[in-house]
């Protein structure tokens, strides 16, 4: 079967992500619950209804699955990609918060060509794990 959508659709309260074995997955939700992974009713009226409405012909859909997952996300709310300052060959890519699923990609090609090139010219500085070192006080 094929998936309603071919390309990611957003829209102003989530956004839809069409599979190749034709599902869709819709998201998604913030609730601040410490490491709990259980959804909620609501939240997943609130997706229900925003499928709807960005694609109508979903509300025919039933759900297949639900799911919860943690969110690394980050203190400054930025990506931490490129490599680990005084860690050899240690690449970092985390820290997208919600937005991991869309940012995935193109995080991975970027994390490819700075590994294979040794250029992290394509990441922005202010992704690069080194604005979390310690800063040592002057003496």
């Amino acid at each position: 079967m094929l998936p309603p959508i071919r390309r990611i659709v957003w829209g102003p309260d989530g956004y839809l992500v069409p599979r190749a074995n034709g599902l869709v997955f819709a998201g998604a939700t913030v609730e601040d619950v410490g490491f709990r992974r259980r959804t909620t009713k609501a939240a997943l009226r609130r997706l229900r209804s925003m499928a709807a409405a960005l694609v109508p012909q979903l509300r025919a859909a039933t759900t297949q699955f639900d799911w919860a997952g943690l969110r690394p996300g980050t203190p400054d709310g930025l990506p931490i990609i490129g490599p680990v300052p005084g860690i050899e060959n240690l690449v970092a890519a985390t820290g997208h918060y919600r937005n991991g699923i869309l940012l995935g990609p193109l995080t991975g090609h970027v994390v490819a060509d700075g590994v294979t090139s040794g250029d992290w010219g394509g990441v922005p500085a202010a992704f690069s794990p080194a604005r979390f070192l310690r800063r040592r006080p002057s003496q």
